[in-house]
């Protein structure tokens, strides 16, 4: 059974806090990576080349490392999207997230995109980090074990690995 969750730490004003990612739903993660081949698919192969490049002589070459190519896609994808949209991937990829509280867990954007985490509201540095993680949690699966490493494979002319 996959992971439908995942903790990571963040410090925020001197003090580490705990933020749970919930998985998102297959439609919801469907959309995201629509929207991502949709606006970055070109930078896709050039990542693809770049991660792949940094150890040409390594048999695993042709896997795609996931941090390096997430790395390499988030900012085009951020780049290309008008404020709509950007409003909504961050408030799709906020909405999975929780903060961990002595009282219990908290929301980070409620359905009404209200933020429940007041340190967040604010602080762009660490929403961004958020939704990086949120993303590379949930798109993880598509880069790695589906077709994409079949696809990239046969743009770059190589073979995919199995």
């Amino acid at each position: 059974m996959r992971d439908t969750t995942k903790n990571i730490e963040i410090e925020i004003d001197g003090e580490k806090k705990t933020f749970i990612i919930q998985k998102m739903d297959a439609f919801t993660g469907a959309f995201l990576m629509k929207l991502l081949t949709e606006k970055v698919l070109p930078s896709i192969k050039s990542a693809f080349d770049v991660v792949n490049s940094e150890n040409p002589e390594d048999e695993k070459a042709g896997e795609i490392s996931m941090s390096k190519f997430l790395l390499e896609i988030l900012p085009n994808l951020l780049s290309s999207l008008d404020e709509a949209e950007t409003k909504r991937l961050m408030t799709i990829c906020l909405q999975t997230v929780s903060c961990v509280y002595q009282a219990g867990l908290q929301k980070v954007l409620d359905s009404n995109g209200n933020f429940g985490v007041p340190e967040l509201e604010y602080d762009i540095a660490i929403c961004l980090k958020l939704v990086y993680e949120v993303f590379a949690f949930n798109c993880a699966g598509f880069f790695e074990e589906s077709g994409l490493s079949s696809i990239l494979g046969r743009l770059n002319g190589s073979r995919p690995t199995q």
